[in-house]
């Protein structure tokens, strides 16, 4: 029983102590000049990556399935796969 109070206790005291030391220090820095309002640098961005090229063989394979997708009974829509 007074474990569980105690622990209950411990749950709620120690984040809010470890909140105040953390603005403790952010408070000193600032404090003593450790901490200067700098502009943020802007991030790099990645190069964007081509297109892998297709083989004629995957090709051929988008458009067989393609086709079979588009099939509703006739040949409407269908393409020709050479």
């Amino acid at each position: 029983m007074l474990s569980d109070i105690m622990l209950a206790i411990m749950a709620v005291i120690t984040p809010v102590m470890c909140f105040f030391a953390f603005k403790m220090g952010l408070d000193t820095a600032f404090l003593f000049g450790e901490v200067e309002n700098k502009p943020m640098k802007t991030p790099k961005l990645k190069k964007l990556r081509k297109k892998p090229v297709e083989s004629e063989e995957i090709r051929k394979y988008n458009a067989v399935l393609a086709n079979i997708e588009a099939y509703d009974g006739t040949g409407f829509g269908q393409k020709e796969i050479k």
